[in-house]
């Protein structure tokens, strides 16, 4: 996921940020997690199992209701933001500014 997503706190206040598998709460029903969800998580779960659906059902993650998802090209180099505030392209390497680390070799 791109951007700055909200977590979910670990005991103590840590919040654990993006991490491997941190998707699966949004994709499949985690009664642990799902009670704690804000509304802009429960938001991105639904969109996220409607890309799901959608992909499985037609082969492009694109349906009625769902924000945009651009196919990645060389001269169009988007990524999909899938945080619960943003969910839509972004052109990452824009974004994080890649063409500076580039240059830098």
């Amino acid at each position: 996921m791109c951007g700055r997503a909200r977590t979910l706190p670990l005991p103590g206040g840590f919040a654990f940020g993006a991490f491997h598998a941190g998707d699966v709460p949004y994709l499949f029903e985690d009664e642990a997690a799902e009670p704690r969800f804000t509304p802009a998580q429960r938001r991105l779960s639904a969109t996220m199992t409607g890309y799901w659906a959608a992909f499985a059902r037609t082969g492009a993650p694109r349906g009625a209701g769902l924000p945009g998802w651009r196919p990645h090209r060389v001269d169009r180099p988007y990524t999909q933001s899938l945080a619960p505030q943003r969910i839509g392209p972004v052109d990452y390497r824009r974004e994080h500014r890649l063409g500076f680390w580039d240059g830098l070799s």
